[in-house]
């Protein structure tokens, strides 16, 4: 038996910058009128609710992005696609991401100097 393989093909790390002007992140739709406009879709978003799984199933998941803390906790990267470990919001984008590649956006990194090292 031969041992399962990845569809990922390609890790592409990019800066904030480029992600942005590449995949142009859509504000949340599911802000209520007069509220700050943000990227960021619910961070108590459930996928087990009916409601939320219903509106992340009407959108194509190469359009949606999950910001993560790192595994060391110094910081968040946005990663392309739907995850669930250490997961702190989901992002819908203008522009899909391409399939067999996984982007990496740095998005929040704790430097050395504020870890007071």
């Amino acid at each position: 038996m031969q041992p399962p393989t990845s569809s990922v093909q390609a890790e592409i790390t990019i800066d904030e910058d480029t992600w942005i002007a590449t995949f142009r992140p859509l504000p949340n739709p599911r802000l209520a009128v007069g509220e700050s406009a943000t990227w960021a879709i619910d961070y108590e978003f459930n996928p087990h609710e009916t409601a939320d799984r219903a509106f992340i199933a009407a959108i194509s998941p190469h359009r949606i992005w999950t910001i993560v803390e790192t595994d060391d906790g110094n910081g968040e990267v946005i990663l392309s696609g739907f995850h669930w470990v250490n997961r702190r919001a989901y992002l819908i984008t203008e522009m899909p991401w391409e399939e067999g590649k996984e982007y990496v956006i740095p998005y929040f990194v704790v430097e050395d100097d504020d870890l007071g090292s």
